[in-house]
């Protein structure tokens, strides 16, 4: 077996080869394309995943002007570039110590390569648009700068990656293009959609790489920074290539915040927004299954008038049970990608560990009624005497994907593991946990069962909880979740999700001229086209 560094020189060199990028559409094709009744049931072992698929795009992004390869067998290729890749990930294994009664937890999994490993190798932690579904709140109050510094507007970037989805499930449904067609991911610049709204072609201005931009010149390993990911659709000539459109919701949703932490002038007003619309955000989620005023935010527990504990961000009363949510704007930096140790550990503290020692120092004051529980005025909102029981939880704006294992491998030698989750995990929880007690259900057993039931994802703890009540086997220590539990959602939850979206898409290529460039951005005139072969324009 080759090591990591003969892996990623081969990547390297076949990266600048010619056909490279069609090799990658067919590994994306192959690995990330699936019809939505096939999600739930594809064996993810075998695929690679968004990460890898991504970390080649970063290496043909670096090496696409070099030319110094041959001609490459596409299907042969790609094979190859996938046994590459799962080569790489086996790597990983070896720089872990052997397992053996001299060889304790934290040396084997608490190592920067494990850890590493964990990230890279961990799910998405987001269906693409759940990142639009909390577009205009994470921007709620930052729209005027958008506009004013980039001419945008959140829902002309809504708008534009709906039509851009929804035109490349339209060619693999209804077009009868192979899926590993570079015109499937591709949109003439002359397409109809660019006249009626303009405003698409500045989104697209500041996520799109240039022929003549030189990109990723130090990207060379597994952590370091991928302009790729930043900047994933590719204005090629006379059309816009966009191979991964998962990456471009990411994208749309992500990148705002760091361009106005660039603007020194506008940064500290830009991470206040952040904490005050991620607290809302969870709010507003919340009333979605307990009554408003069952809903509290921002209170004040006080040991006396002037001794305050901590603060709550949001906490729920029900059936005398405070539920407290504590929630992070925190993701993981590219120091903790590259497998730094103790940055890990930092993220993860300032994430989850922090919030946790937080609600720990509260608990015993206000079971034992020595504390008031007070809003900013002083003002008493929630008796300390009526609680019996407190559960918490920690909530992370953005994406994370190995949060609950890092929260596993982090607290694996204290009493309890704490709950931590992102806002879309989060969100997906509260479709399916629809009442008050039945949320409150999970929660109880989840807290309970931290040392008992481990599972790598909260939508495998969902699916156990649904199908199993959490119960543990009968004769049974510990019970291990395969991570197919949580493709149940891949198909049930991002069905529901796809279909809200995609009956926008009718509305936006309405009223079509038939001498205009289709809608399919296939460059032909839509009479020629999609008129042709029965598409009809609204």
């Amino acid at each position: 077996m080759k090591n990591r560094e003969q892996i990623l020189a081969e990547i390297n060199t076949l990266s600048a080869s010619k056909g490279f990028f069609n090799v990658l559409i067919r590994l994306t094709a192959i690995n990330l394309n699936s019809f939505v009744d096939t999600l739930a049931t594809r064996d993810w072992r075998k695929l690679l995943n968004q990460n890898e698929i991504a970390f080649l795009f970063g290496f043909w992004l670096k090496n696409r002007n070099a030319n110094f390869g041959g001609i490459l067998d596409i299907p042969q290729t790609a094979n190859y570039v996938h046994e590459l890749m799962d080569e790489l990930h086996l790597s990983f294994m070896k720089k872990l110590p052997e397992p053996s009664e001299n060889v304790s937890y934290k040396e084997i999994f608490i190592t920067s390569s494990s850890l590493q490993e964990t990230i890279f190798y961990s799910g998405t932690g987001a269906y693409d648009y759940q990142y639009m579904d909390y577009l205009e709140s994470k921007y709620s109050y930052d729209k005027e700068w958008l506009k004013s510094k980039k001419d945008v507007d959140i829902q002309t970037c809504i708008d534009f990656f709906t039509f851009l989805k929804s035109v490349v499930n339209y060619k693999l449904n209804f077009k009868g293009l192979p899926a590993d067609s570079i015109e499937i991911y591709s949109i003439d610049k002359n397409c109809c959609l660019f006249k009626k709204y303009p405003a698409f072609l500045k989104v697209i201005d500041l996520f799109s790489i240039k022929d003549n931009d030189v990109l990723n010149t130090e990207f060379n390993d597994i952590g370091d920074l991928n302009v790729f990911l930043l900047k994933p659709i590719i204005d090629s000539g006379n059309k816009f290539i966009f191979p991964f459109p998962y990456l471009v919701a990411e994208s749309i949703f992500e990148s705002p915040f760091y361009w106005m932490l660039d603007d020194t002038g506008y940064k500290s007003k830009a991470l206040k927004n952040r904490g005050t619309c991620a607290e809302e955000i969870v709010k507003k989620e919340l009333w979605k299954v307990f009554p408003p005023e069952r809903v509290y935010n921002n209170v004040f527990v006080m040991a006396n008038k002037a001794t305050r504990l901590t603060d709550i961000d949001i906490c729920v009363f029900y059936e005398e049970t405070l539920i407290i949510f504590q929630v992070k704007s925190k993701k993981l930096t590219q120091l903790s990608k590259k497998g730094n140790l103790e940055q890990i550990k930092l993220d993860f503290s300032q994430a989850v560990e922090d919030s946790f020692n937080q609600i720990n120092k509260i608990y015993d004051p206000i079971i034992k009624n020595k504390c008031n529980l007070v809003d900013e005025q002083g003002k008493e909102v929630l008796k300390a005497e009526s609680i019996k029981e407190i559960y918490s939880i920690c909530i992370v704006l953005d994406n994370y994907p190995p949060l609950l294992i890092h929260s596993r491998i982090f607290y694996q030698d204290k009493d309890a593991t704490p709950i931590a989750m992102t806002i879309f995990d989060f969100q997906i929880l509260l479709k399916y946990l629809h009442t008050p007690a039945l949320f409150l259900e999970y929660i109880q057993k989840r807290t309970v069962n931290s040392k008992t039931i481990y599972t790598d994802t909260e939508l495998s703890y969902l699916k156990y909880f649904m199908t199993h009540g959490f119960e543990m086997p009968e004769d049974s220590d510990l019970l291990m979740l395969d991570g197919d539990f949580g493709q149940y959602f891949d198909k049930h939850y991002y069905m529901q999700l796809l279909s809200r979206y995609s009956r926008r898409f009718p509305d936006l290529i309405g009223n079509i001229g038939r001498n205009e460039g289709c809608f399919c951005g296939s460059g032909i005139k839509f009479k020629k086209c999609c008129a042709y072969i029965g598409f009809e324009a609204q």
